[in-house]
């Protein structure tokens, strides 16, 4: 009856130590779902900001191009007229029209002066495109004691500093930021 008795109250604790194992493994497993789809919210909140980031980026741009064909078109206005002031200029000698020509001349080169300027800004603008599409891959993640690292989705590299491709872009994600309200131009 000892036997017995021992064997059934054996038992008795391989049952109740399994019951325990599968309250602990379904509790384990629910806390993982959690953070799971804790982490895909997060990771599809930023990439809804990146994607606002970069339709701003393209906007911008845009933008440039309009004004650089803006400006090449009045430089050819300007040069048709400097075209002709310099006619008027060299068919009268000494005369108050040869000061048009002048003041045209003068135009001509403030109006280049302006398609210059458009074309640097629009070189800028394409450089930090370019430089947002590769930066694409890292997110800024907080760890468990409260600091932020980077995490880069494509590799899987990590690191505590801000990656070096990002960095270029922090004034222009600052203004950005700036202009929506938040504070943190790396806060993904």
């Amino acid at each position: 009856l000892r036997v017995l008795d021992a064997r059934r109250r054996g038992q008795e604790m391989v049952i109740k130590a399994q019951r325990d194992a599968d309250r602990k493994a379904e509790a384990a497993e629910t806390a993982k779902k959690i953070v799971r789809s804790d982490a895909k919210a997060k990771i599809a909140a930023a990439e809804a900001e990146l994607k606002l980031a970069e339709e701003q980026f393209c906007d911008a741009s845009g933008k440039a191009t309009a004004l650089e064909e803006e400006l090449r078109a009045d430089v050819t206005s300007i040069r048709q007229e400097a075209v002709k002031a310099r006619k008027i200029k060299e068919g009268l000698e000494r005369n108050a029209k040869a000061k048009t020509a002048r003041e045209m001349e003068a135009a001509l080169a403030a109006a280049e002066a302006r398609l210059k300027d458009a074309a640097e800004e629009k070189t800028r603008t394409q450089q930090l495109l370019e430089a947002y599409r590769a930066a694409r891959a890292w997110r800024r993640i907080k760890a468990k004691d409260g600091r932020y690292y980077w995490w880069n989705k494509g590799s899987n590299e990590t690191k505590w500093k801000v990656p070096a491709v990002l960095r270029p872009l922090g004034p222009a994600l600052a203004e950005l930021y700036d202009a929506s309200g938040k504070s943190d131009p790396f806060h993904i």
